[in-house]
């Protein structure tokens, strides 16, 4: 990954939270970088169609400020021949006039109508999130391999098609316009604003981590909230369920896009594109040279959370580490699944209670008020690695490779360790009361078993094995099988594991 966008997300600090109607808002701050913007708006930039006769794949945009013009990923402009929307983020500089690659999202028109006229109006939404996840991928793989930030314009009309159909939003001329119209942001913002210091925000759709928008100065975050909202807003689930512990997911956006390549193509117009992607994440990032020689700073930074599917057919992401690939399952905030699709086997309940699931320590941790910049680093090493304690694993049943930890063991380690780079992945809770790995083989297994050995979880408190074979034979004594079906085995601690003797 490049440095400097690295030196940005590291930079990032969980600042608040703030849950609108199936959807969460953690603003995040950092100092400010690179030059003053403007965002398309008011007289400052006009966008109009290549010439009388037009093209879908492209418009031309003036810029009449004194300031380079900021246009995001998935920005929607409103006239002219139909409606379309912006491919790649891009910079126009002051007082010129830049073509800018565009998608057309409005399929079945192509004139002009009167109360729109020859000009386009923009500035006010752009595309849902996963639509513009979605177009970035495909317009930043043209871009790199073509040259051409093409977004793939059948692609684009059946996905806006889909998401017409599943929303029930009647459009004559099939324009992701008409979906906004119903849509109330006023009463759905209210008059939340972000605070003086926020440059972005990572954005949580019911309990699902779905990415992060961050800018290179807080201007410019205020002035592109609500067009950014209002796409995530159309995205959003009938959902209440917020998100636990913001910081945690902060850092493992962090994790997941540190070994990613990115690649490097000049701007459509100032500065460079860095654009890089994984079975997990998408990253796309607009930079401009800075003071300093040779080196740049990123003025926007947009990461999609995506999926993939594996040989069992569930999309879920891979999970690496040091270079190395690890078929590792990732914890529920990577792989964006909502928890109502995880649960145990029909007739087997988990054997906790759920008031009781988080285990003491990183309950302490919890409730501690943070410090002035966010999170201290021992309260976010306890909280934002201990997701053990705060999530169930895909399934209660296990089928393959395991590790297995009691999670009063993965506890003491979380508690002791210091250095962020020294932890295994994170896992999932089985139980409330283990910690659980799973992998494909053996080998994705092993590596992690070392590194908890090495961190000082004591070796006859691990379990290593495979579900499938009579390696569960050798089970150590506090881990027990409760029950064994066609499909797979559940563990869970023994009954004085469990429940150790009261002392006297």
């Amino acid at each position: 990954m490049s440095v400097s966008v690295r030196q940005r997300l590291d930079a990032l600090q969980v600042t608040s939270t703030k849950a609108f109607r199936g959807m969460t808002v953690v603003s995040l701050a950092a100092p400010a970088v690179g030059p003053e913007l403007t965002l398309l708006h008011g007289p400052e930039a006009r966008v109009a169609e290549r010439d009388h006769d037009g093209t879908i794949a492209a418009l031309y945009v003036t810029n009449h400020s004194h300031l380079p013009l900021l246009l995001l990923t998935g920005e929607l402009f409103r006239g002219g021949k139909q409606d379309r929307a912006v491919n790649l983020t891009t910079l126009i500089r002051p007082q010129t006039t830049q073509q800018v690659t565009t998608s057309c999202v409005e399929r079945d028109r192509w004139r002009y109508v009167a109360q729109l006229g020859e000009h386009f109006s923009g500035g006010h939404t752009t595309s849902p999130w996963h639509l513009r996840t979605a177009a970035s991928i495909r317009a930043c793989e043209s871009r790199t391999v073509r040259g051409v930030a093409d977004a793939d314009q059948e692609a684009v009309w059946d996905e806006i098609s889909e998401f017409l159909r599943e929303r029930e939003v009647r459009s004559l001329t099939a324009s992701l316009h008409d979906a906004f119209d119903r849509m109330d942001m006023d009463t759905a913002l209210g008059a939340w604003s972000p605070a003086a210091d926020d440059v972005g925000a990572m954005f949580f759709l019911g309990e699902r981590l779905v990415g992060l928008e961050v800018f290179g100065r807080p201007e410019a975050w205020r002035a592109a909230h609500r067009r950014i909202l209002a796409g995530l807003h159309l995205d959003a689930p009938d959902s209440e369920r917020l998100p636990s512990f913001p910081a945690m997911n902060l850092d493992l956006l962090r994790r997941m896009t540190r070994h990613i390549p990115l690649h490097r193509v000049p701007g459509q117009g100032l500065g460079a594109e860095l654009t890089g992607s994984d079975e997990a994440v998408h990253l796309a990032a607009a930079t401009v040279p800075s003071d300093a020689e040779g080196a740049e700073d990123v003025v926007h930074l947009r990461i999609g959370v995506v999926r993939h599917p594996d040989h069992s057919g569930r999309r879920r992401p891979i999970w690496r580490r040091g270079g190395h690939r690890a078929d590792v399952v990732p914890p529920d905030e990577a792989d964006g699944y909502p928890l109502e699709s995880y649960g145990f086997e029909e007739g087997v309940e988990p054997d906790h209670d759920p008031a009781t699931r988080v285990p003491a320590a990183v309950a302490q941790a919890a409730a501690a008020p943070p410090s002035k910049a966010g999170l201290v680093n021992e309260l976010d090493i306890r909280i934002g690695r201990s997701v053990a304690a705060l999530r169930r694993p895909p399934t209660g049943r296990i089928n393959g490779w395991f590790l297995a930890v009691p999670i009063s063991d993965y506890e003491k380690l979380l508690v002791g360790v210091r250095s962020v780079a020294r932890l295994p992945p994170l896992p999932h809770a089985l139980g409330g009361r283990l910690a659980l790995w799973l992998g494909s083989d053996e080998e994705s297994v092993r590596w992690i078993r070392g590194a908890l050995l090495e961190l000082g979880v004591p070796p006859d408190r691990t379990a290593k094995g495979d579900s499938r074979s009579v390696m569960l034979n050798r089970l150590p004594t506090w881990l027990e099988v409760c029950q064994r079906t066609e499909r797979g085995v559940h563990l869970r601690l023994t009954p004085e594991e469990r429940e150790p003797p009261r002392s006297a």
